[in-house]
């Protein structure tokens, strides 16, 4: 069962109260299918833990950086940045703060595909 944790869980409420974007950056679904669907035969998959650890700014980049956040013409610009900062002194320790992430690696082979 996967922990919660609470500065995760506040971020992602952040990001859906900003999101001004639909992309394919914020889309749900069946990414396994996807990849199964791309790769044309078996995949393995790998997991590794790659937790990012960040100062203030750092967190306000991450955020901004992202396609369906606000952007700096867009007028709920400087709120988001303002409610990233705020998060980020709610649950910093000593000026850093970790957000857990898990990286997954896709290995497969595109040999035998016809649509290349």
């Amino acid at each position: 069962m996967e922990r919660v944790v609470p500065f995760v869980q506040t971020y992602s409420y952040v990001l859906q109260d900003f999101t001004i974007k639909q992309t394919a950056g914020n889309a749900s679904g069946d990414h396994l299918k996807a990849k199964w669907g791309f790769s044309g035969s078996d995949i393995n998959l790998v997991q590794m833990e790659n937790a990012h650890t960040l100062d203030e700014e750092e967190l306000i980049h991450h955020g901004l950086s992202l396609s369906y956040t606000p952007s700096a013409d867009d007028p709920e610009y400087q709120s988001f940045v303002n409610v990233l900062g705020t998060l980020f002194r709610e649950h910093c320790q000593e000026g850093r703060l970790t957000i857990p992430h898990e990286t997954e690696v896709t290995i497969g082979s595109l040999e035998g595909r016809h649509d290349r």
